[in-house]
């Protein structure tokens, strides 16, 4: 055995397992900041502060695109950067829906097949929270049409059935969308027993 051979692969990778930890720091912190900012920008839609919710979806982009150039290749299965995918998706539709009254597509919001499902199941109970605020606030009418979204990405979700190493998670948020989606039902069938159908 050549010793010196050796040390030359040991210092190869401590170079190249060092310079991965490095750039793997470099990614997380740039998931959190784009998870903190996809969270204030659905906490300003729900406030009715689009303008400001379009900024902080901005943040978050631009955290995600950093977190992204990273080694783009590796490190998939780190927690924290298909996190913050997910959470972009949410907030960039709820925005999409409130804005607009449309859905966004993958490819306009630039993430991964997996990264858009998880994003949509998520985007079923920002929806929900939606309809209950439209509905104490006396908008009966926008907290039916915003139930009806509920359920038809509650029936996109139901159509991506597959064994869970391909979809991973997929299958329990679509479970919690499912008891979203019927708590909800209750509450808009309870309003339009109390206050007549046309109330």
């Amino acid at each position: 055995m050549d010793p010196a051979r050796l040390e030359a692969v040991r210092d190869e990778l401590v170079s190249s397992l060092g310079a991965w930890e490095r750039d793997r720091e470099t990614m997380l912190a740039a998931s959190r900041k784009c998870i903190r900012a996809c969270s204030k920008a659905i906490q300003a839609v729900h406030g009715g502060r689009l303008d400001d919710a379009q900024a902080r979806l901005g943040e978050a982009r631009k955290a995600l695109d950093e977190a992204l150039v990273v080694h783009p290749g590796e490190g998939q299965s780190e927690g924290l950067r298909p996190t913050a995918q997910q959470e972009y998706v949410e907030a960039a539709l709820l925005i999409g829906l409130v804005e607009h009254d449309r859905i966004l597509t993958p490819a306009e919001v630039d993430v991964p097949a997996l990264a858009y499902a998880l994003g949509v199941a998520d985007l079923v109970g920002e929806l929900r929270r939606r309809t209950l605020d439209l509905l104490r606030a006396g908008d009966r009418a926008g907290a039916e049409r915003t139930f009806e979204v509920m359920g038809v990405l509650f029936e996109f979700l139901q159509a991506l059935e597959f064994q869970d190493g391909v979809t991973p998670g997929l299958r329990r948020k679509r479970d919690v969308a499912r008891n979203l989606v019927e708590r909800t039902r209750e509450v808009l069938t309870q309003a339009a027993v109390a206050h007549g159908p046309g109330a």
